[in-house]
Formats: C-alpha cells, structure tokens, sequence
C-alpha cells in the first residue's frame, strides 16, 4: 500500500482515496512497459547472440583449412559462448566404437588425458551417444571424471554432435555449479548440428580423397590400359598404361566418342573407318559386356597398332547404366605372329593334302585288292584297313586345319542346297556306325522329313565330326542319339534376331534343333563364346579334341552368321 500525496512524517496513516487510482495506474501502466520492453530487450539481445555466434560458427567452418583446423575453430566460438568454461570435441570412432579426442581448450593435462581416447561403453557421456540428447549434470567420480573434479570444475554439459540424425561426436562443457545456467541449451543445440554436419562433411571429403587416391594407385599399377567414361561418353578417367599405349603425353578430360574416333582414327582389322556406334566404349554404354574385340588405332607418331578391347558398362544400385570401362592392351605383335601362323598352316596343309590323298588313294586301292585275293590274310587286310582309317583321319585334319584358317581369313565358301535333314543323318550314323563298335547310335526325328536350305557339305562335316568326337570321347557304352526336333521358329526383326512376342510385324523362321547326346566331357558354357573363333576355339575346348569340335563350333558360328544353315 502506498500513502501517496501524504508526507512520510506524518503520524496518522491515510488511506488511498479514490481519487487516487488514476495515478497509481498510471504508475502501474509505466512499471508494466518498463517490464515489457526489458523482456524484449531480453530476447532482441539473445537473438542477436545467436545470430552473432552462428555467424561465427559459419566462419570457423568456411575458413578452416582442415579438420583439425575446423575443431578448434569451432570450439573457440563455442566457449566464447559460455564464459568461464573449458571444454573440448570428441569425435567418434564407430569401426573401434571409441570417442578420440578432437580438441580441447582450457583443460589442464590429466583431464585430456582421460578424454584422449575413451571406450564409448566406459565413456562419461555415452547415454549422449546412444541417445542423441544433451546431459547437463554435476561430474562425478565413478563416471571416470575424478581428474576434472581435481582439476576444481563441478558440473559438465554434453551435447550431441548430429548430421542428419546421427551422432557424429560429442562437445563436453566443464565448469562450476552455474554452468546449466551459463549454457544456453536452445543456443548450442543448433550450432553443435551445424558443426556435425560439418565434421561430417570434411570427414566425407577426406574419405573420398582417400578412395580416390587408391583407386588411381590400383588403376596405374595394371600394366593394360584402362578408360572409363559417364553416361555420356565422356572421358573421365584413364591410367598411365592408357597413355603409354596410346602415344599420347597428356588425354584432356571430357574427350568424346567422336573426338576419340577422330583422334585416334579408329578402324576395323579390314582397315575401314569405325562407326561411332561401334566404339568400345559405345557399345559397354549400350548394355554390352565384351572380350578380344580388335580394332586398328592411329598412334601420335603416325604408326598403326592393333588393340583388343575388352568393356562392360558400370551400373548403378537400380541397374541404370551410369559409365562404361574399357581395358585394352597392344597386341600388334600377336597379331602379325598369329598371321603368319595362319599362313603357315595354310601353307602346310596345302602341301600335306596332296600325298596324303594319293596315300590314301593307294591304300584303298590295296585293301580292296587284298580283300578280293582267295587267299587274303586276315593280318594283311587289318594292317591295311588302319592305314586307311589313320590317312583319312589325318586328311579330315588337314581339311578342317583348312577350314580354321578360311574361316579366321572370313573366307569361308558356302552352297546353299535343298537337303532332307533325316536323310543326311542316317548317311551319317550309318558311316560312323563301324567306328562305334559294340555302341549304338540312334537317330530320334519328329517327322519322316525335314528339309532344309544349307550347304550339305558344311552341315555334314558338323554332324559328323560331333557324332565321331562322342564315340572317341565317351568312354562309357551307352548309346549315342542325335535327335532332330523341327516345328520350331526363330523371331527376327529387320533381320535380326530379336524376343519372341505378341507382334504380327514381327517375321519368323523356322528352325531345326540337332542333338548330339552322348556322355563324354564337354567344354565350358563360360567357353563358347570363344568357338565363335578359330584362332580361341582350340584354347576353349583343349588340345585332345579340337579337331572336330573346334572346327564344328566355327563353321556353324560363320553358317548362322551366313544364314546359311
């Protein structure tokens, strides 16, 4: 109660009059915007400290040169914040699960030796990493803080250092009793996400530099040349190798398919000037992995050499295609080497056909006067009988060494004629049948006739040289069936061969399916690629047999490439 207009001495206490109120409100109406406008202040001036201290924080993190740099920095703003404090930043280590000391301020050497690198299951402030909250609480002893209660502090802040809802580290505030009062929790909260998301961001970078650094280390140590390439076709990675085969002192970054085709002056092994689309690295961007596709380049001193490319694209976690890589090597040596064996082989089977059919000429002019002689030896005509298996199976050699090399120098000479499938597979059953001894071999067909437009010689030579491979090789006496399944169709589109579907645009063939079933030894299917080749197919199905399957997979390789069978 206030005696207003009375004088203090005065005895007698008045009452407030009526007449009174209007100024004590007045009174009252003052007093409340005095306090109103403190409030404000209040809050204007907080605000501009956080403000002030972001801008601060900002300026730490864009200035920092490293990451150590960033700490320390950082923590410098941080404590300027809370006067009176020491703290420090403990970042944490999830591979050991341990909180390793990143920076600290003001705290005396047994305190950062006991934060330098803390298990997080012992750690003071684990409940702020498992949970992603902050802790104020005075220290205590068995939570392994005795060096900071002898070091005079009382009470400690933890706060979560968080990028996107993951705990990074932890920023660890020490001071007296009043600390909880001095750290403004609504203030450090988000200055410590931004700094986490820095930490974060700095340690990503340091990562990737990292990868990087291995990746190039791993990329130059292959002694091959290695390209890769973005989505586009641009160039965007190459080892030393690369240059070395190339001739080129330095490759720009972002180098097109076409400037790389105009660069290079890339051509096929008939010296004709590849088409874009046709480039390694266009074709791993088209979907398709690849091996042994030889091309001519142009090297810088104006020499040609061959490469054999190999690529595959490089796709993303969903499958989209976002690069390709092509490794390639020099094999212009190779090359000439294989040449010139080719044309040794050529050579030589020219030169070995010739006496080889006058032997065997002679020696089935000879068994046959022995078989008709009254008084034949049984010795005589076995002995001349094998000199006549053995010179026609060094002739079917010399031939199909003649056909490897027509069909290496695409010069392979088909005749297309109508023929009756079933007919052709009899004839040949019926030759091998002496071969095969005891076994049987068995002809399974679903219609009487099957005819056919292909080159009877070719598919002959095929079936047989399969039908003789599985009586040499199969060493069990179970029989062999060739088995021919007709009926069936082959979808193409403009020629090509394409998905069977629902398109009545789309043309079809029809197709015959020849079996040859046996229990020999087979090639790998990771192989058969390479039967496409005379020069792979012998290293692909191995020594002992690649007269006969070897020539059989290249000649049906170049007849379906022919359409022709």
């Amino acid at each position: 109660m206030l005696n207003l207009g009375r004088s203090f001495n005065a005895e007698e206490w008045q009452p407030l009059q009526a007449s009174d109120l209007p100024v004590l409100q007045i009174f009252a109406n003052l007093a409340a915007s005095a306090l109103k406008n403190a409030q404000l202040y209040t809050e204007s001036d907080r605000r501009r400290r956080r403000l002030t201290a972001f801008d601060s924080v900002v300026t730490a993190i864009s200035t920092a040169t490293d990451l150590d740099d960033l700490m320390r920095s950082v923590l410098d703003v941080v404590l300027s914040l809370t006067p009176g404090t020491c703290g420090a930043l403990l970042l944490l280590d999830r591979e050991h699960d341990r909180l390793a000391l990143g920076a600290q301020h003001g705290l005396t050497a047994p305190c950062v030796s006991a934060l330098q690198s803390v298990p997080l299951s012992v750690a003071s402030c684990e409940e702020v990493v498992q949970y992603g909250q902050p802790m104020f609480r005075p220290l205590l002893e068995e939570r392994n803080e005795r060096a900071f209660l002898e070091a005079g502090l009382e009470h400690c802040a933890y706060l979560p250092l968080l990028a996107g809802g993951t705990v990074g580290g932890v920023l660890a505030l020490y001071g007296d009793s009043a600390l909880h009062l001095q750290a403004d929790r609504q203030l450090l909260m988000p200055i410590c996400n931004q700094v986490g998301f820095a930490i974060a961001n700095v340690q990503l970078y340091a990562d990737s530099q990292s990868e990087r650094r291995k990746l190039t280390t791993l990329i130059n140590s292959i002694t091959e040349g290695v390209m890769l390439c973005d989505s586009r076709g641009r160039l965007t990675l190459f080892n030393e190798a690369a240059q070395t085969l190339l001739q080129q002192d330095s490759l720009p970054f972002g180098l097109t398919l076409t400037e790389m085709s105009e660069r290079f002056v890339i051509r096929d092994l008939d010296n004709q000037v590849l088409p874009v689309e046709l480039l390694p690295m266009a074709r791993a961007l088209a979907g398709e992995t690849f091996h042994d596709y030889r091309l001519i380049l142009l090297g810088a001193s104006g020499s040609d050499t061959v490469m054999s490319f190999s690529g595959a694209p490089a796709r993303a976690d969903d499958g989209v295609i976002e690069g390709a890589v092509a490794v390639f090597r020099d094999i212009t040596q190779q090359q000439k080497l294989e040449r010139a064996k080719d044309d040794f082989l050529v050579v030589a089977a020219h030169e070995l056909r010739s006496p080889l059919a006058a032997v065997r000429s002679y020696a089935d002019l000879l068994l046959r006067r022995e078989q008709q002689r009254s008084e034949a030896d049984s010795r005589d005509v076995q002995g001349l009988t094998i000199l006549t298996q053995q010179v026609s199976h060094m002739l079917r050699m010399v031939d199909n060494l003649l056909d490897l090399s027509r069909l290496d120098a695409g010069q392979i000479d088909l005749q297309p004629q109508r023929l009756n499938l079933v007919q052709l597979a009899n004839q040949v059953l019926d030759q091998q049948r002496p071969a095969a001894g005891s076994r049987t071999l068995q002809l399974e067909s679903d219609a009487d006739e099957i005819w056919l437009l292909c080159d009877p010689l070719r598919i002959r030579q095929v079936l047989t040289n399969l039908v003789n491979n599985a009586i040499k090789y199969d060493a069990s006496d179970r029989e062999i069936t060739v088995r021919l399944r007709s009926n069936l169709v082959e979808p193409f589109v403009d020629g090509e061969r394409g998905d069977v579907g629902d398109d009545e645009t789309t043309e079809r063939r029809p197709l015959v399916q020849v079996t040859v079933s046996d229990r020999g030894g087979a090639f790998r299917p990771s192989n058969r690629h390479a039967c496409s080749s005379a020069s792979t197919a012998r290293a692909a199905i191995g020594r002992k047999a690649w007269d006969s399957v070897c020539t059989s997979a290249a000649i049906l390789s170049s007849c379906m490439a022919g359409r022709s069978g």
